[in-house]
């Protein structure tokens, strides 16, 4: 089927490029037009992520990829794609041995830092799952740094929780006693969480002297074996805006201005600085300097430009054009600084940022100016900030506005109490104003949740909005009810994600708003909530949320002690494909908790080891593993069980037995190892011919192969048992065997069996009435003897 949508995929793309263009066909890549549909808002979800699965086959797809997920538009074709770096393998396909090229890492922690929760966590995901070994010393750094975010981070630290390594939490360590307790919490949680341990039993002391020099000297793989493993693709969406060619340019400038991308593509970082000086110059044509504004922001967000030399330059450059006179330069200085922020070159730049906002009259410029403030949480902008939000005619600059004012309020110290007051009377006082106005609220609720989830004032927001968030959750925009879920429980605690489900929110109709209910419910992790996580994960059809949900059970589960996981994969049995997932997620975690105390020389509960063989069983037969169910079935028989049982386990055993896709010699092979298990226990054979039975008159009508099947079952399980059945049993199994043996008398009667003496010795072994059956004679002469015991009437 993938190979289907990928050759409809190509054919779709040679017809657009074989029909009318503005550029000649050749001109034109199968790739470039992969890479528009991404960025069509009408393309469906499924035509963008069979897009993305081809692009992500070739270098050059990669690279459209990565550009795209550098941008700041087109947020669920962002989040899509991060969801398919973290899903799909192309089998290393690049020279340099790696499944993906590196060109994906700074889009990612691009992502990563997006106020969108979707956004993040998916390319916290992708970040762990495809780029461990090249990202963990950068997300260590940011974890690690006081002049980060803290939204950075902890972006940083959920990331490294993610990867499955011994060496993410000997960096973690390096933050228990960080002075900011958002830091210093968020890292103690990711360590109990890998560690598998209660976060109310960790001692920062004890950890820094016993634990972590044992974690140090500890082996990669017995690590692994302490860690429940993080599959989460929580994705997340946010949008990023990159300035595109304009639709009203000739065709001749259209053409000169690829020519030039590609030039400027090649060039040094030195020489593409002179180029960009040079085309944004004033005295170029207006199509010229919106095309080098646009390779700014692009150019802008690539790690060449972020280098130290080359960043002084760059800074330079934006200096000189913070006020142009053209509002397309302004808005790509401003987006192309948010990303140097942090540059100490940049920071007298900011400042002239807020300048320039002060006397700003264009809103997309106002826009991005405060997009930017925002995103380097400039605190003297806030009061500008503020009087935006409240005054602008514009929705979008207001929504810029508020949504900076919660991203700075993050950065701010308790000094700055006063402010905080401001800002909150300010929302109280303009609530109203965002009645008619989605955009507004969403982004007024985003900061709201901001404001309430900082420690420091929490105290001060929470009389004064409590009342705003609870309206919040009946809202008619999900975004805003997803944002207002996240603050309810910032301000009344995790106690109060009962009152959340009571409300019916975790069966909102929108998956935003689900998928921030079961974040809040993993905040509080307890097993109380499982019954009701089931039932949603039953009828979920959200892939983000579906995710989401397994990421919840497992961080539940995985600190529940082996007794308890066992009665929650008893509750799963019977409940069929759609709780398959969490069968095996819980299977996995009894494995691992079996497994420890093994090490540890415990007694292990036999119960645990047959329902963990049971399940493993249910999933190689689902994944067509026919010897793999077979031997796991074989190991059952091994245990005590009742009669019931058993005899359950003797189904499994003809299930495979009689699978036409299981192969021949493995099906023989599986009922010798069978026959050894069970030879000394009388009681077992009866079972197996009690389960034989349920499955023999089917059986019997089936083919040669099948037939000899048989005739090998009943030779190793239902002949060495007869002897001890009561006489009107061996009645019944004489009759089985003469119904089997008149089958295979039918099968060489009509050619499909060749009357060898093999098979004749075993027709004599079931029916009595072969006894005289010539075995030296003429096959044709024994068909005529068969024929009439089968046939005694000539019928």
């Amino acid at each position: 089927m993938r190979q289907l949508t990928h050759n409809l995929i190509l054919a779709a793309v040679a017809a657009v490029l074989a029909g009318p263009s503005a550029l000649p066909a050749q001109e034109v890549t199968a790739e470039d037009v992969m890479s528009r549909v991404l960025l069509d808002k009408t393309a469906s979800s499924t035509i963008k992520r069979d897009n993305i699965s081809v692009l992500l086959t070739t270098p050059g797809g990669c690279e459209k990829l990565s550009v795209i997920l550098n941008g700041q538009n087109n947020n669920e074709t962002r989040r899509i794609i991060c969801q398919a770096l973290t899903q799909h393998n192309p089998g290393g396909i690049f020279s340099t041995g790696k499944i993906y090229p590196d060109i994906f890492i700074d889009p990612l922690f691009n992502c990563l830092y997006s106020d969108d929760q979707l956004l993040s966590d998916s390319a916290a995901s992708a970040l762990a799952t495809c780029f461990p070994e090249s990202a963990i010393g950068r997300l260590t750094e940011i974890a690690i740094s006081p002049e980060e975010t803290i939204e950075n981070r902890l972006a940083a630290i959920i990331t490294i929780e993610r990867i499955p390594s011994r060496d993410a939490i000997l960096n973690l360590a390096q933050l228990v006693q960080d002075k900011t307790p958002q830091i210093r919490e968020r890292a103690i949680n990711a360590i109990c969480h890998r560690l598998v341990m209660p976060r109310e039993s960790f001692d920062v002391g004890q950890f820094l002297e016993i634990e972590l020099p044992n974690l140090r000297w500890m082996s990669e793989s017995d690590f692994l074996l302490l860690q429940a493993r993080m599959l989460a693709q929580d994705n997340k969406q946010l949008g990023i805006k990159v300035e595109s060619s304009k639709q009203d340019v000739v065709y001749w400038q259209n053409k000169y201005l690829s020519a030039e991308t590609d030039r400027f593509n090649s060039l040094t970082a030195e020489n593409k600085l002179a180029m960009l000086q040079s085309k944004l110059d004033i005295s170029q044509d207006k199509p010229v300097r919106q095309w080098a504004a646009s390779q700014l922001i692009v150019w802008g967000n690539t790690a060449q430009a972020r280098e130290a030399s080359v960043a002084e330059s760059l800074m330079k450059l934006l200096g000189s054009y913070i006020s142009d006179n053209e509002e397309f330069v302004r808005s790509a200085v401003a987006e192309t600084l948010g990303v140097f922020g942090s540059n100490p070159e940049a920071i007298p730049l900011i400042d002239k940022l807020l300048t320039q906002l002060s006397v700003e009259q264009v809103p997309s410029c106002q826009k991005a100016i405060l997009n930017t403030l925002g995103q380097v949480q400039h605190i003297p902008a806030l009061e500008q900030c503020i009087t935006l939000w409240q005054g602008s005619k514009h929705q979008d600059v207001s929504a810029a506005a508020i949504a900076a004012a919660g991203k700075i309020s993050s950065r701010l110290e308790p000094a700055d109490a006063v402010r905080i007051e401001l800002l909150v009377q300010s929302i109280e006082q303009n609530i109203g104003k965002t009645k008619n106005m989605p955009l507004l609220r969403v982004a007024l609720f985003r900061a709201i949740r901001r404001i309430v989830e900082n420690d420091n004032w929490r105290s001060i927001a929470a009389g004064p909005l409590s009342t705003l968030i609870a309206d919040g959750l009946v809202d008619s925009e999900a975004d805003v009810r997803a944002m207002a879920v996240y603050g309810f429980v910032a301000i009344h605690g995790v106690e109060s994600v009962n009152k959340l489900l009571e409300l019916g929110m975790l069966d909102d109709s929108e998956a935003a708003v689900r998928f921030a209910v079961i974040s809040v419910v993993d905040l509080n992790s307890s097993p109380v909530f499982l019954g009701q996580l089931k039932d949603r994960f039953v009828i979920e059809q959200s892939p983000d949320v579906k995710s989401r949900l397994q990421d919840a059970v497992r961080k539940i589960i995985t600190g529940m002690p082996e007794s308890e996981v066992y009665k929650w994969l008893v509750s799963l049995i019977g409940d069929g494909e759609p709780l398959r997932m969490l069968k095996n997620q819980a299977t996995s975690i009894l494995i691992e908790k079996v497994s420890a105390l093994k090490t540890a020389g415990s007694a292990v509960d036999p119960r645990y080891e047959k329902l963990i063989l049971a399940f493993n069983f249910d999933d190689y037969l689902i994944k067509a593993q026919y010897e793999q169910a077979g031997r796991t079935v074989i190991d059952l028989l091994n245990y005590e069980m009742d009669k019931a049982n058993r005899l359950s386990v003797c189904n499994k055993l003809f299930t495979v037995l009689f699978d036409k896709n299981t192969d021949h010699a493995i099906r023989m092979q599986l009922i010798e190892m069978t026959q050894l298990t069970i030879s000394s226990n009388l009681g077992q054979h009866i079972e197996i011919m009690d389960s034989f039975e349920k499955h023999f008159s089917s059986a019997s009508q089936k083919s040669a192969d099948d037939v000899m099947i048989l005739v090998a079952m009943l030779k190793k399980f239902i002949m060495p048992a007869e002897a001890g059945l009561p006489q009107d049993q061996q009645d019944k199994w004489t009759d089985h065997k003469r119904t089997v043996a008149a089958r295979i008398a039918a099968l060489v009667l009509a050619d499909e069996l060749k009357p060898d003496q093999n098979i004749l010795a075993i027709i004599k072994s079931l029916d009595a009435r072969y006894n005289n059956l010539p075995m030296e004679s003429d096959s044709s002469l024994q068909k005529e003897y068969l024929d009439q015991v089968v046939n005694p009437e000539g019928k």
